[in-house]
Protein backbone atom coordinates (compact mmCIF):
# COMPACT_ATOMS: atom_id res chain seq x y z
CA UNK A 1 0.00 0.00 0.00
CA UNK A 2 2.81 2.25 1.13
CA UNK A 3 3.72 1.87 -2.54
CA UNK A 4 1.15 3.91 -4.65
CA UNK A 5 1.21 6.64 -1.82
CA UNK A 6 4.11 7.93 -3.31
CA UNK A 7 2.89 8.07 -7.17
CA UNK A 8 -0.28 9.23 -6.04
CA UNK A 9 1.61 12.03 -4.20
CA UNK A 10 3.91 12.98 -7.04
CA UNK A 11 0.41 13.17 -9.31
CA UNK A 12 -1.19 15.42 -6.90
CA UNK A 13 2.16 17.74 -7.20
CA UNK A 14 1.81 17.59 -10.90
CA UNK A 15 -1.77 18.42 -11.25
CA UNK A 16 -1.72 21.69 -8.30
CA UNK A 17 1.63 22.44 -10.26
CA UNK A 18 -0.26 22.97 -13.06
CA UNK A 19 -3.30 24.63 -11.87
CA UNK A 20 -0.78 27.13 -10.44
CA UNK A 21 0.84 27.34 -13.71
CA UNK A 22 -2.08 28.02 -15.49
CA UNK A 23 -4.62 30.07 -13.32
CA UNK A 24 -1.93 32.17 -10.99
CA UNK A 25 1.40 32.40 -12.66
CA UNK A 26 0.59 32.45 -16.64
CA UNK A 27 2.39 34.01 -18.99
CA UNK A 28 4.99 34.63 -15.66
CA UNK A 29 6.35 31.23 -15.67
CA UNK A 30 10.27 32.92 -13.83
CA UNK A 31 7.57 34.13 -10.86
CA UNK A 32 5.87 30.58 -10.03
CA UNK A 33 9.66 28.90 -9.98
CA UNK A 34 10.66 32.18 -7.63
CA UNK A 35 7.76 31.36 -5.56
CA UNK A 36 8.61 27.92 -5.48
CA UNK A 37 12.21 29.08 -4.48
CA UNK A 38 11.26 31.21 -1.58
CA UNK A 39 9.09 28.51 0.00
CA UNK A 40 11.59 26.65 -0.04
CA UNK A 41 13.97 29.02 2.25
CA UNK A 42 11.06 28.37 4.93
CA UNK A 43 11.39 25.07 4.75
CA UNK A 44 15.50 25.44 4.94
CA UNK A 45 15.01 27.93 7.80
CA UNK A 46 12.85 25.45 9.82
CA UNK A 47 15.45 22.96 9.18
CA UNK A 48 18.38 25.22 10.21
CA UNK A 49 16.10 25.68 13.58
CA UNK A 50 15.60 21.81 13.85
CA UNK A 51 18.96 20.74 12.86
CA UNK A 52 21.56 22.95 12.60
CA UNK A 53 24.58 20.98 12.38
CA UNK A 54 23.09 19.85 8.73
CA UNK A 55 24.01 22.85 7.43
CA UNK A 56 27.69 23.05 8.39
CA UNK A 57 29.61 22.24 4.84
CA UNK A 58 32.53 22.49 3.29
CA UNK A 59 32.66 25.28 0.77
CA UNK A 60 33.54 22.39 -2.07
CA UNK A 61 30.03 21.00 -0.66
CA UNK A 62 28.19 24.20 -0.82
CA UNK A 63 29.42 25.16 -4.15
CA UNK A 64 28.13 21.66 -5.71
CA UNK A 65 25.09 22.20 -3.70
CA UNK A 66 24.33 25.39 -4.99
CA UNK A 67 25.37 24.71 -8.66
CA UNK A 68 22.72 21.49 -8.60
CA UNK A 69 20.27 23.61 -7.70
CA UNK A 70 20.71 25.82 -10.22
CA UNK A 71 20.75 23.38 -12.71
CA UNK A 72 17.54 21.89 -11.42
CA UNK A 73 15.88 25.20 -11.80
CA UNK A 74 16.97 25.85 -15.23
CA UNK A 75 15.71 22.47 -16.06
CA UNK A 76 12.46 23.66 -13.98
CA UNK A 77 11.99 26.43 -16.62
CA UNK A 78 10.97 24.58 -19.88
CA UNK A 79 8.68 22.30 -17.11
CA UNK A 80 6.53 24.87 -16.34
CA UNK A 81 6.59 26.43 -19.14
CA UNK A 82 4.98 23.02 -20.69
CA UNK A 83 2.22 22.61 -18.50
CA UNK A 84 0.85 26.27 -19.54
CA UNK A 85 0.72 24.89 -22.94
CA UNK A 86 -0.11 21.90 -22.15
CA UNK A 87 -1.53 18.92 -20.23
CA UNK A 88 -0.08 17.37 -17.29
CA UNK A 89 -0.65 13.83 -19.00
CA UNK A 90 1.63 14.51 -21.96
CA UNK A 91 4.05 16.79 -20.30
CA UNK A 92 5.09 14.61 -17.34
CA UNK A 93 5.56 11.41 -19.37
CA UNK A 94 8.11 13.33 -21.66
CA UNK A 95 9.82 15.22 -18.77
CA UNK A 96 10.50 11.52 -17.22
CA UNK A 97 12.84 11.20 -19.88
CA UNK A 98 15.30 12.69 -18.25
CA UNK A 99 17.12 9.60 -16.98
CA UNK A 100 17.56 8.50 -20.60
CA UNK A 101 19.58 12.05 -21.57
CA UNK A 102 21.50 11.74 -18.38
CA UNK A 103 22.38 8.12 -20.23
CA UNK A 104 22.97 9.44 -23.70
CA UNK A 105 25.12 12.24 -21.86
CA UNK A 106 27.31 10.10 -19.82
CA UNK A 107 28.29 7.70 -22.81
CA UNK A 108 29.59 10.77 -25.11
CA UNK A 109 30.85 12.32 -22.11
CA UNK A 110 32.06 10.61 -19.34
CA UNK A 111 32.94 7.50 -21.76
CA UNK A 112 30.47 4.45 -19.75
CA UNK A 113 29.65 1.82 -21.29
CA UNK A 114 26.16 1.05 -23.44
CA UNK A 115 25.61 -2.09 -23.45
CA UNK A 116 23.13 -3.59 -26.25
CA UNK A 117 20.12 -4.75 -23.60
CA UNK A 118 19.55 -1.39 -22.50
CA UNK A 119 19.18 0.30 -26.30
CA UNK A 120 16.31 -1.35 -26.96
CA UNK A 121 13.96 -0.25 -23.95
CA UNK A 122 15.85 3.23 -24.13
CA UNK A 123 14.65 3.60 -27.85
CA UNK A 124 11.16 2.21 -26.40
CA UNK A 125 10.97 4.70 -23.71
CA UNK A 126 11.76 7.48 -26.28
CA UNK A 127 9.52 6.44 -28.88
CA UNK A 128 6.90 6.27 -26.29
CA UNK A 129 7.37 9.98 -25.06
CA UNK A 130 7.64 11.18 -28.68
CA UNK A 131 3.96 9.30 -29.19
CA UNK A 132 2.43 10.67 -26.19
CA UNK A 133 3.22 14.66 -27.37
CA UNK A 134 2.55 13.88 -31.04
CA UNK A 135 -0.41 16.06 -31.67
CA UNK A 136 -2.95 14.22 -34.56
CA UNK A 137 -4.26 17.32 -35.58
CA UNK A 138 -1.15 19.36 -36.59
CA UNK A 139 0.22 16.37 -38.31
Amino acid sequence: AWAVLCPFCWTLCNLFDQFLARDYFAARTTSFIAMTGLSSLVLLTAFAVCYPAALRLEPRTAALLLAGSLIYVAAMYPYMAALQRDDVSTVVPVFQTAPLFVFVLSALWLGEPVERAVLGPATVIMLAAAAITWDKRQG
